[in-house]
Parts: structure tokens; sequence; C-alpha cells
């Protein structure tokens, strides 16, 4: 089968690098358009808030961010940015179309909406070691893809 817009969902683990190389790999080799993607969650502070720190400044009723809950993540975006350009110029380097993106969210389910909005035909995840209760308690991203992607899924193993 040969893919024309692969998505390759990367973080910050030590697997990401092996992920990376084999999206970067078929997109050469298929000649196919690549995005590569991080979902990250947004920074709140509310454990300072219920720590009785008196920072009690943040509201989460109306959604209002203190300037210092602002600037935190407007700096970990900058960051995501700059280590997404990193992978963005070695897909440059080698030669495939690409670009590259973020978003706030939770990773499973915008994975999921990010590649079938964009078009893609294959998603390339990767699959952390987890004990079941681990598993049990929080999820696995990569299973969740599998089950409720539009398209094919390619999911790495951290061996």
């Amino acid at each position: 089968m040969v893919f024309k817009k692969i998505l390759v969902a990367v973080d910050r683990s030590n697997l990401t690098s092996v992920v990376f190389e084999q999206a970067l790999d078929l997109a050469e080799k298929d000649q196919a358009c690549l995005m590569i993607f991080h979902c990250f969650t947004e920074v709140v502070l509310e454990p300072l808030i219920e720590s009785g720190t008196g920072l009690d400044w943040y509201q989460p009723d109306v959604g209002v961010f203190h300037p210092l809950e602002t600037e935190i993540m407007q700096t970990e975006i900058e960051g995501i940015k700059q280590w997404l350009q990193s992978y963005y110029q070695k897909a440059q380097d080698k030669g495939v179309i690409s670009q590259y993106d973020h978003q706030a969210g939770n990773p499973d389910s915008t994975i999921c909406k990010v590649a079938k909005e964009w078009g893609a035909d294959l998603i390339v995840v990767g699959r952390k070691h987890h004990n079941q209760l681990t598993e049990l308690l929080t999820g696995s991203v990569s299973n969740y893809v599998v089950h409720h992607a539009h398209c094919s899924v390619l999911v790495v193993k951290q061996v």
C-alpha cells in the first residue's frame, strides 16, 4: 500500500525518535506528505491553589488565567514549536514535504480528529510499555487511536 499523507504523533518520550524515523522512512519511500503532530495539555496551576499557597487567582468557573499562568503556557508552547521545528528540518533535509502542528487537548481523540481533518491515510504512533494496572487506569493513546481512527494506524512498540 502506498500512503500519500502520514501523520506522526510525537511526544517527549524516548520512543519519539524511533516513531519519527519510522514515519519519515515511510514518507520518503512513498513520497508522502508528513504531518508532525504534538498534542499537549494546558498547564494549570490548580495544585498550587489547592495547596493553600495563597495563589487563588485562577478562576476555573470563568476560565480566567493569571498573567503568570499565561506566561508559563506561552513559554511551553514556544518550546514545543522549537522542538517540532527540529523534526520538521530533519524531514526537509530528506526531501520530504512536511509540516508540523500542535494543539492542546486529550491526545487520543485529538490525534484522530487532526488526522481526519488533514486527510491522513496513515497515523504513526508509539506504544510505551505500561503495566496492566497503569493502562487500565490511564488508558492507552495508541489503543484508542487504533480503534477510533478513520485510517490505517502503524503502532511502533517500545522494545
